[in-house]
């Protein structure tokens, strides 16, 4: 079965700031009733710090939500400016309050008495840290599944009126839901500071998003867009799918000679799972040429037809090999997380296989079969 084919895209993604800013409302005030967990962040940003706290709907309300409250730092000059800053925050903000989808990061409001600008509430997400955390520790996890739904959840952005760009896409800024669903992150941030002189000279290198950026955005040629959207959706699966940054070996100032001068993108590493099918359409989500890139739904498409196929088989560790057998049927082919990743206890089924067979029989009848050819008997 063929993959489905990818047009190349022309259209402009520039949406007009009066287009945003007609069809957005406030953001919903909740000062008051957030309340932090503790004086000490949970995570530092280059946008700011994250707090864990609890939420309450109203004044009378004696149930609580955990949320996470994101206090932006103040890095901008005082009066007007500010004030600037934050009705284009809020403004931000207000468009994502209206966002329902199972890839995006749940919504609460604002509270305006943790900081000098609008702090966003959102929902806590109970697997703590980043989807990079949550990787690290489950290995057994599909993560063609996680490309899947990054690509629904950006998809979204990008075909909402307004059209949403992400900005700042990398693993760092995508969560994970209770039932592992990664939920995207800190969206619109991006498009705010990035009109603002500090945020354009300091932000990147404090956050190290040169690794996921476009040779336009490192150029200085172009705004953020949902072509360099798409530039950062690919060097994002490329970390997902390895557990390693972008450019990882390299200091990320050489990235930008490399990407922006040279023209370099990543090598590809020694991945099984990475198909030849994958890596084509990566190559095509960061080709130099923005207009040439497909659009999101379309590769949306695409990481659907290689999220249905059977997953290969995947070696495992003696010790890795060692807890399955004494935790699962051994006699049986087991699906570990519904995600197609197949386990086979070789020594069990050798056993199973011998016990069948019978003490009589000559070994050399049935060593095709035990060795794997599926040429015996």
């Amino acid at each position: 079965m063929s993959s489905p084919s990818i047009s190349r895209s022309t259209t402009q993604s520039n949406t007009s700031e009066d287009s945003r800013r007609a069809t957005v409302s406030p953001p919903r005030d909740v000062t008051g009733l957030v309340s932090k967990e503790g004086e000490h962040p949970f995570s530092c940003g280059a946008f700011g710090d994250v707090y864990k706290g609890t939420w309450r709907e109203s004044r009378f309300s004696l149930s609580k939500k955990t949320v996470a409250i994101k206090v932006i730092r103040p890095f901008l000059a005082e009066g007007k400016e500010r004030e600037k800053f934050a009705r284009r925050l809020n403004r931000e903000i207000g468009i994502w309050q209206k966002l329902t989808h199972d890839n995006i990061l749940p919504f609460i409001g604002i509270a305006t008495n943790f900081g000098k600008l609008p702090s966003p509430i959102s929902l806590w997400m109970p697997n703590v840290g980043t989807v990079t955390r949550y990787l690290r520790t489950r290995r057994e996890v599909n993560r063609l599944s996680f490309l899947l739904g990054i690509a629904e959840g950006l998809s979204y952005l990008h075909n909402n009126d307004p059209q949403i760009i992400h900005g700042d896409l990398k693993a760092d800024n995508i969560l994970v839901s209770e039932l592992g669903t990664p939920c995207l992150a800190d969206f619109g941030l991006s498009r705010v500071l990035d009109d603002d002189p500090f945020w354009k000279t300091n932000a990147s290198t404090a956050s190290g998003t040169y690794r996921w950026m476009s040779p336009e955005l490192l150029r200085g040629q172009q705004d953020l867009s949902v072509e360099s959207d798409v530039y950062a959706y690919a060097m994002t699966s490329l970390e997902i799918m390895t557990g390693n940054v972008p450019f990882g070996n390299i200091r990320q100032e050489a990235v930008i000679n490399l990407v922006a001068n040279e023209d370099r993108r990543p090598e590809r590493p020694d991945n099984a799972e990475i198909t030849d099918e994958i890596w084509s359409l990566w190559e095509m989500c960061w080709q130099t040429d923005p207009s040439v890139r497909p659009e999101m739904l379309e590769v949306l498409e695409v990481v659907k037809h290689f999220e249905a196929r059977p997953r290969p088989l995947r070696l495992l560790s003696i010790g890795t090999a060692c807890r399955l057998c004494n935790a699962l049927n051994p006699d049986e082919w087991i699906d570990v997380d519904g995600g197609g990743v197949r386990v086979v206890c070789a020594l069990h089924m050798l056993k199973s296989m011998m016990e069948k067979i019978g003490s009589d029989a000559k070994p050399c009848e049935y060593f095709d079969m035990i060795a794997g050819s599926g040429t015996g008997g």
